[in-house]
């Protein structure tokens, strides 16, 4: 007997439609059993689990979001909040959400919001509520606003923030090590001899920015180094901006 589960599961390649109910009779197997394949529950074998996956893409099945995410009680949306699309770093971290996202069966709705705009905790909790996302993923500098983790706290969101710094009201987050980082770069170019050195920093209102500006400046104080204010020049995080500050340094006396 098969277990009866909603049936909107359609696909229709060349007027042709394909529903859970014909993957689950040329499996030979529940509609359940389908539906459990297709959501990644690990109440399937994978013997059994590889075989309907054949069917379903022998069939060119695919499965309904709206249909799936009634049954599973999820909508299978991610979001991503960042602040600023054109970043470099944000198009790195997005590839690889949007890989893992895929690879488990969800979409990625990406959301910008300014860290500087009074009104972004707001406009990022109007966002999570409408969506109706099933978690947020945190992208620098907006994850380093401790207002804005406790108010995804409180709608009882699940988010997890990537950061240059601990906000302890993020309950998980992936921290980078931004002093670290700028200080190896430090002592590398010492390494290599030079004494009169300057630095590009962020925006320094930016957490990451300030972190690299004192890993760098301190590990040039351990070799005996002073970075004079002039050699820091602020830049946004763009190339243009990197170019410009550059020309500055080079043209030092």
């Amino acid at each position: 007997m098969i277990d009866q589960e909603p049936d909107s599961d359609r696909y229709t390649p060349g007027g042709a439609s394909v529903t859970i109910t014909d993957v689950a009779a040329a499996a030979g197997v529940s509609i359940r059993t389908v539906s459990r394949v297709l959501n990644g529950s690990p109440k399937v074998g994978k013997e059994t689990r590889r075989e309907i996956q054949a069917h379903i893409d022998r069939l060119g099945f695919r499965p309904n979001s709206r249909a799936r995410g009634l049954a599973a009680g999820r909508s299978f949306l991610i979001g991503v909040v960042q602040d600023d699309p054109n970043a470099h770093v944000i198009g790195v971290f997005q590839r690889g959400i949007v890989e893992t996202c895929s690879q488990q069966g969800y979409e990625l709705v990406v959301h910008p919001s300014g860290y500087d705009d009074p009104d972004v905790i707001r406009n990022v909790q109007d966002f999570a509520q409408r969506s109706r996302v099933d978690g947020i993923i945190l992208l620098p500098p907006l994850s380093e606003l401790e207002g804005l983790a406790i108010a995804l706290r409180d709608l009882q969101l699940p988010a997890v923030a990537m950061a240059s710094v601990r906000v302890p009201a993020h309950p998980v987050m992936l921290v980078s090590d931004e002093r670290g980082a700028a200080a190896a770069l430090a002592d590398h170019l010492v390494g290599l001899g030079h004494r009169r050195i300057g630095i590009v920093t962020g925006p320094k209102r930016f957490r990451s920015a300030a972190e690299r500006l004192v890993g760098f400046r301190e590990a040039l104080g351990r070799h005996g180094i002073a970075l004079p204010d002039d050699h820091v020049r602020e830049g946004d995080y763009g190339f243009a901006s990197g170019v410009e500050a550059g020309r500055h340094l080079l043209a030092l006396p």
